[in-house]
């Protein structure tokens, strides 16, 4: 038995080295990772990928886990994952869980780890069930394409005692999920040990527009929750009737020692936030910063407690609003204060102690808690590094105007004075949505350069839109290798109707170009017969020492229009100009861009040709510089 007191640790620090116990000959360390941004919802994400990437990093690397699988449904970078292996759909999900289940022995450490959307579901039979919503999930016919509870208890009572199993689930109506009655509540000071459970309650205010509301725009923080609805047809649970832990009859072995940490309790919302200029949820954010400040060597009842200073320290310098509290579950036969975070030499803790039990009162409800069934106080410690998240403008309907799903390499190092080109971009029109679309239609288009996102206004019921207001938009571009991606949407059924993306290094500057292209689905095919229509024009800018800004989160100082090329602007009229306050985007017209193309008058039936190139060509040096008058004057 490789059990070590946990006073041991306490005693010697959580970082000070001390001789591990030798692996024995077939111990298995693995993890199954999932993050899901959802990028063809309306309750999209962006740090949920991040998330995942950053679990897997911190496993590999730092607890020596020998084989990882990681689902996701976006690459860092943004763009769509096409590997159908890959793709955190229900399938997918369900086969690579029972991977990290099978073949599994006394002494083998497991974690299974998922970022993005809970949900709670009203079942047919008139209960409430909480479940995972994977990447194909559909409005449609939502109950299809969850992962319920029942099926994770499923997967997890095969485990065999004296097995090691974390779970870490930053989305919302996680704390049910493992099946044990034992939970350590922080939302009361001290943190209170529960050791009974019921069955959740619906959550208030679960509605498309509490999801908007529970937004925080400083933050760019999103809530990890879809909508609650209504089962239509009755499922057949994967357990049997009359077990569970709300029932004293949990269906996890007692065993096998097991904890999960749940972002929040039922009522509770838990954020995807920007925390130090990196897109997360925020209960991963707190654990991994925990366990950086233990030095990774730290029981789970010390691992909580500093991720709970963590997050109060957050909730009260820069979240006030946010209702979020982390939740621990475990087998009662594994206290937190007994066992070593990601530590296989505690694998057996549960089997050890319920022999134990077994030997001196053949009785299962021993329990190593504190005496008055709390846990202690933490010492608070102040965070003196944590950097709050810079301000972004939000779109109409809470979208953040920037892509937060970048590289962490990128995230850490923004871009920093005057860009040294602008893209301008005008939306025309779509053609043949009727072949890529099945029902209404209210199409829109996201566009997004770097880290720069906007969207055109929505035009209610039409498969052939054409967009002649909130179309006009302007983009620094500070990577010279920077592409534009531009995304058609149908909000009448939350979904991506298509994409395309442009190289802006193989454009030639200074010139409007005409695009009418055929739009792909999110896995590279095309899209039926859908098409956009678009003008877009790169023009390099003057290099200028920066300027000061007069917003954080690294927005240039320098937002004059466009330069004509090999045309000296008036120095007058160069500071004369004036940025605008909320976005970034050429003023509607009188005040458009100088270089405007013509307004186009697309045909409304079949796919016709593109106009001349002719119609394309900027106006002339003297009557650009009046139009840089007139919106100065503006």
């Amino acid at each position: 038995h490789l059990h070590v007191p946990s006073h041991e640790l306490g005693a010697a620090g959580p970082g000070a080295s001390r001789p591990r116990a030798p692996l024995r000959r077939g111990m298995v360390k693995k993890a199954l990772l999932c993050g899901l941004n959802y990028p063809n919802l309306k309750h999209k994400l962006y740090g949920c990928v991040n998330d995942c990437l950053d679990w897997d990093h911190s496993l590999k690397t730092t607890f020596q886990f020998d084989e990882t699988r990681v689902l996701i449904d976006q690459n860092p970078d943004g763009s769509v994952i096409t590997a159908p292996t890959q793709i955190p759909t229900r399938q997918n999900l369900t086969a690579q869980l029972g991977w990290l289940i099978s073949g599994v022995k006394a002494g083998d450490c497991l974690v299974f780890v998922f970022a993005g959307h809970g949900c709670q579901v009203r079942n047919a039979q008139g209960g409430l069930d909480e479940a995972l919503v994977p990447e194909d999930f559909s409005p449609e016919s939502p109950e299809s394409q969850l992962v319920y509870e029942d099926e994770l208890h499923w997967f997890f009572q095969r485990l065999p005692s004296g097995s090691f199993l974390t779970v870490i689930l930053d989305c919302c109506h996680a704390s049910h999920m493992l099946d044990v009655p034992y939970a350590v509540d922080t939302s009361s000071r001290p943190p209170r040990t529960l050791t009974t459970c019921e069955r959740p309650q619906e959550a208030p205010r679960r509605t498309d527009a509490a999801w908007d509301q529970a937004q925080l725009a400083h933050a760019q923080a999103r809530p990890r929750f879809l909508p609650t609805f209504a089962a239509t047809v009755p499922r057949q649970r994967r357990t049997p009737e009359g077990v569970g832990a709300h029932l004293d009859r949990m269906t996890l072995d007692p065993g096998v020692t097991a904890f999960l940490f749940a972002a929040s309790r039922s009522p509770e919302i838990a954020l995807d936030a920007n925390i130090k200029k990196h897109q997360r949820g925020v209960m991963s954010f707190c654990l991994l910063e925990a366990l950086e400040k233990l030095e990774h060597r730290c029981t789970y009842e010390m691992l909580l407690e500093k991720a709970t200073e963590t997050m109060e320290d957050i909730r009260a310098k820069y979240m006030p609003t946010m209702d979020q509290h982390i939740q621990l579950t475990f087998c009662p036969n594994s206290a937190p204060n007994e066992v070593v975070v990601f530590d296989e030499a505690y694998a057996t803790v549960a089997q050890h102690r319920l022999s134990q039990q077994m030997a001196a009162t053949g009785r299962h409800d021993g329990h190593p808690l504190s005496q008055d069934g709390a846990m202690p106080t933490p010492m608070r410690e102040v965070s003196t590094d944590f950097i709050p998240a810079p301000m972004y403008p939000m779109g109409e309907h809470g979208d953040a105007q920037s892509a937060p799903h970048q590289q962490q390499a990128q995230a850490e190092q923004p871009p920093s004075g005057a860009p040294h080109s602008r893209l301008y971009l005008v939306v025309h029109a779509a053609y043949g949505l009727a072949s890529a679309v099945n029902g209404p239609c209210d199409p829109f288009v996201m566009t997004r350069v770097g880290r720069e996102q906007h969207r055109t206004s929505t035009v209610q019921g039409s498969i052939e839109p054409l967009w002649e207001k909130e179309n006009h938009f302007t983009f620094p571009v500070h990577d010279a290798n920077s592409s534009l991606d531009l995304e058609v949407f149908n909000s009448a059924q939350n979904q991506l109707v298509g994409r395309t993306v442009v190289d802006l290094k193989a454009m030639p500057p200074a010139h409007w170009h005409r695009r009418r292209v055929r739009l792909q689905d999110q896995y590279g095919r095309p899209a039926g017969e859908a098409e956009l229509e678009f003008d877009v024009r790169l023009e390099p800018l003057q290099q200028r020492p920066p300027q000061h800004s007069e917003r954080g989160g690294g927005a240039p100082a320098d937002r004059r229009p466009p330069q004509q090329p090999q045309q000296q602007q008036p120095r007058q009229q160069e500071n004369s100009w004036q940025p605008p306050v909320q976005q970034e985007l050429p003023p509607q017209q009188p005040q458009q861009p100088p270089p405007q193309p013509q307004q186009p008058q697309p045909a409304r039936t079949g796919r016709g040709p593109s106009p001349s190139p002719a119609s394309h060509r900027p106006p002339s040096p003297m009557r650009q510089q009046q139009d840089y008058a007139a919106a100065a004057a503006a």
